[in-house]
């Protein structure tokens, strides 16, 4: 007698997890449940994942944003406002201006799926757990841009960072690569748990795991996470220099350090991370917003790791009280070097804007100093900051 094939009913939930709603999801939490019909259940999984990402950007609902304004905008130390002319007119030229110049100059990671899988997880995709991860992996490109004078991503020659963050083992910034270092760090245990139970790794977790993975690739340039959110001078120095260094303090001035070229010949660029939280509450202390302000608008921060209603984003500058910001929320096909017009996909036309209440207080700065000149430069900014009255975010000593 001819075996008979055995079937099997599923019900499949395709719900928005909580932490991956927008504005509205108290209204639009209804379960979609799909029944399928399927041959080996034991082989479901990996079906039932890409089933979940097929529909994941059609019902996502999408984060309530603000529109662009006649206002200017910021871009890490860029100004895009109205010429006389777009005035006159109130054309909104400097939005196109600011947009096209996102599109040139910052990567723009998502979640992928069908990547190779990441061992020990059985995963071929990161959707619904890997944004923050996302929104470093666009901190770090922007930064390695900076490093390496690289002002349009499509004129990459010597160095092509979008290479090192592709899905595989092989490149030092990829999500397989930072989920194996998690679970070195963490544990496995909370890896899987941030992976497979609705949790996200946070701006600290982030921090933590990029500054061992820049250490072994590129241990030409010093990452460094403050103790306490202060920034100690002396250590700077002594991660950044290999000679013994005139003291520096705040109050210095760039001409009486900066003078000499053996400085910065002996200087590792330096990447600041600084995880923070700005508030006790679900929105960041108001009194805050100032220092905010003052870092998007100086070429100094190479952005900002932060959570939106508990869904990472990587804030990219400001037009009047909204950041401006890329979201990794979008799922795209795993793609390789040898893939067709490979930069489309890396690419984002349409930054988008939410309030800066919106905003979770937990947060990770980035700030670069390539050069020992960008350090001075760097502290009197931050010295000119603190004598304004503001509150700061960190310190310096």
């Amino acid at each position: 007698m001819e075996d008979e094939e055995e079937w099997n009913i599923l019900e499949v939930d395709l719900s928005i997890p909580d932490h991956e709603m927008g504005t509205h999801e108290h209204h639009h939490k209804d379960h979609l449940v799909l029944d399928f019909k399927i041959v080996n259940v034991n082989n479901s999984f990996s079906f039932l994942q890409n089933i979940y990402q097929e529909c994941y950007n059609s019902f996502r609902i999408a984060p309530a944003n603000e529109k662009f304004s006649t206002e200017p905008c910021w871009l890490l130390g860029e100004c895009f406002s109205q010429n006389i002319f777009e005035r006159k007119e109130n054309s909104m030229g400097h939005v196109t201006r600011f947009k096209e110049s996102v599109q040139s100059q910052f990567l723009w990671f998502t979640y992928r799926r069908d990547f190779p899988v990441i061992p020990a997880y059985n995963c071929t995709s990161d959707a619904g757990w890997g944004c923050t991860l996302r929104s470093g992996q666009m901190l770090l490109a922007r930064a390695f841009n900076s490093i390496y004078k690289i002002s349009r991503i499509d004129d990459c020659q010597t160095h092509n960072p979008l290479h090192w963050f592709l899905d595989n083992d092989a490149s030092p910034y990829s999500i397989h690569n930072f989920v194996s270092e998690s679970a070195s760090i963490f544990g496995i245990h909370q890896s899987t748990s941030i992976m497979y139970n609705g949790e996200w790794f946070g701006p600290s977790q982030f921090s933590q795991i990029a500054e061992l993975l820049v250490q072994r690739a590129h241990p030409n340039i010093v990452f460094h996470i403050p103790f306490a959110n202060c920034v100690y001078i002396d250590r700077v120095l002594e991660l950044c220099q290999s000679f013994a260094s005139t003291t520096i303090t705040t109050s210095s001035s760039s001409s009486a350090f900066c003078s000499e070229e053996d400085y910065e010949e002996s200087w590792k660029p330096l990447l600041i991370m600084i995880p923070t939280l700005l508030g006790p509450a679900e929105k960041i202390n108001r009194n805050y917003i100032p220092h905010l302000k003052a870092l998007l608008s100086s070429a100094f921060c190479t952005g900002i790791i932060a959570g939106r209603e508990k869904a990472s984003v990587y804030i990219i500058g400001y037009q009047e009280e909204n950041v401006i910001y890329l979201d990794p929320h979008h799922v795209q096909n795993s793609v390789s070097l040898f893939t067709p017009n490979i930069l489309e996909t890396y690419t984002c036309a349409n930054p988008l804007l939410s309030s800066f209440d919106s905003i979770d207080p937990s947060m990770a700065i980035g700030i670069l100093c390539r050069t020992k000149r960008d350090f001075i430069e760097f502290l009197e900014f931050e010295n000119n900051f603190e004598a304004s009255g503001h509150p700061t975010i960190f310190s310096i000593a």
